[in-house]
């Protein structure tokens, strides 16, 4: 069994013992080791490396902020990506193999930010209230939704390149074999490396403040710091280059396409403004490229410098402080995700603002039924004795269809009435659907004010 204390010897520094000097009381000096043991179960103690154990527990101010920083970013954060979730699964159009990629990243932040009620409940607390099985799961989590968020982001940055560089190659475009392929991979790799500390391949442990766990890069015995320096390396490095080759590679390439293009219009004497248009589209795509990388870098980097402290043994400028706003940074990343690569994108847009659309239309019937009563016949024979009935819808749907165009927007819900439901007066029933008994069964909903899309016309079916 592999030794995981830190050092036995351990001299504070000078930070280390301004740090000491707040939990002096009354001119008394308390062991920051025997306040922790009161805190902690022997058992959660037993789990902590000892270089957190000789600082001071944190104040009740620093717990607190930490807690409502992290539900700030989780609330948001939880919402946008449960969105793209939703508008993917809901929506057919959407649901590209493409879109895969965008899912599994939306699915793997989602549950990154799943898991942060045990941080805040334990900041709140101001202590690991949850005790030894919330760290593990806290730390297995967190292990397996950052790697697989690394990896997906990796992903679709080659796919884009790959997409771009060789538009014309249809061996090379993206499938749904092909793209459940790689979320599968994704996963695999993700669970590799984050299933090995439950088995004694380094541990999750307690880090900074102690109500967070993650990978155990203190400890000293030879197999944890190989460990942590793989994943390093595969976690960090491998998805960097892949990232940063990628992006560079669509700059290139775009680069040599509008270059042809120049050449060619040059030829035949095209205005200027095309090339200067072009030349744009060629600066905002590298900005684009460089932001991504950027935010990539900001976002993970400060937990693997972090990271590379704990195994070379340089702990000067290790401290529970500095130790958890890199995981801040982790966590933030989350939240930018589902907007940057979702609903940053024209289709999710549009989709989005049609279910918003149709939303407000169930609304609005809701509110409408009650107030307006056109009883639903429970049977009709055709198409005439509803007109005898109602006349005026009769009449209504006979208006031509010109003037039909000029006046409504379609909104793309279909509204499904039983018998004992009513009918709003501005609704315009354009279809009506004979089942087997001839039951009057659905109707298509047209509102006058509620929908942008342009009408198409079209009886329900």
């Amino acid at each position: 069994m592999p030794e995981f204390t830190t050092s036995a010897n351990w001299t504070p520094d000078s930070e280390q013992s301004k740090s000491r000097d707040v939990g002096l009381k009354n001119s008394t000096y308390t062991d920051p080791v025997e306040q922790w043991r009161e805190l902690l179960t022997p058992e959660f103690f037993e789990l902590v490396p000892d270089f957190w154990l000789h600082f001071p527990p944190p104040s009740e101010e620093a717990h607190q902020t930490l807690g409502v920083l992290y539900t700030l970013i989780m609330v948001p954060g939880i919402l946008g990506n449960a969105l793209i979730i939703w508008l993917v699964c809901s929506t057919k159009t959407i649901r590209t193999p493409s879109n895969f990629l965008v899912v599994n990243l939306a699915i793997s932040d989602f549950c990154m930010l799943a898991k942060m009620p045990i941080f805040i409940y334990n900041s709140f607390c101001q202590k690991p209230a949850l005790g030894v099985w919330a760290c593990q799961l806290y730390g297995f989590l967190g292990g397996i939704t950052g790697t697989s968020a690394i990896m997906t982001i990796a992903a679709m940055a080659f796919e884009r390149y790959y997409s771009i560089s060789r538009p014309l190659d249809l061996s090379g475009r993206m499938t749904r074999a092909r793209a459940s392929t790689i979320v599968i991979c994704v996963w695999i790799y993700a669970f590799i490396f984050s299933v090995l500390p439950l088995f004694h391949v380094n541990r999750y442990v307690p880090e900074g403040y102690l109500s967070s766990c993650s990978f155990d890069y203190l400890a000293r015995d030879l197999t944890s710091r190989l460990f942590v320096l793989v994943f390093f390396i595969a976690a960090w490095c491998v998805p960097l280059v892949i990232i940063c080759v990628s992006y560079c590679g669509i700059i290139l390439t775009v680069r040599r396409n509008q270059q042809l293009f120049r050449n060619t219009v040059s030829q035949i004497n095209s205005k200027r403004s095309y090339i200067q248009k072009h030349r744009n589209t060629e600066i905002k795509l590298a900005k684009i490229s460089v932001s991504l990388i950027s935010l990539w870098m900001i976002s993970w980097t400060p937990y693997a410098v972090v990271a590379l402290f704990g195994i070379s043994f340089n702990y000067q400028l290790l401290t529970p402080t500095t130790s958890m706003v890199p995981a801040l940074f982790c966590k933030t990343a989350s939240v930018v995700d589902p907007f940057l690569y979702g609903l940053s994108h024209p289709r999710f847009k549009s989709e989005l603002k049609k279910k918003i659309i149709c939303l407000y239309v169930l609304n609005k019937f809701a509110k409408q039924k009650e107030s307006f009563n056109i009883p639903i016949p429970s049977h009709v024979s055709d198409e005439s004795s509803f007109s005898l009935q109602y006349p005026s819808l009769k009449q209504k749907l006979e208006e031509p269809l010109g003037h039909q165009v000029s006046t409504i927007s379609r909104c793309h819900q279909d509204i499904f009435l039983t018998d004992s439901q009513s009918l709003p007066p501005n609704i315009l029933y354009t279809g009506i659907e004979h089942q087997k008994h001839k039951r009057f069964h659905s109707v298509s909903c047209y509102l006058n004010e509620s929908c942008e899309k342009p009408l198409e016309m079209g009886v329900f079916s």
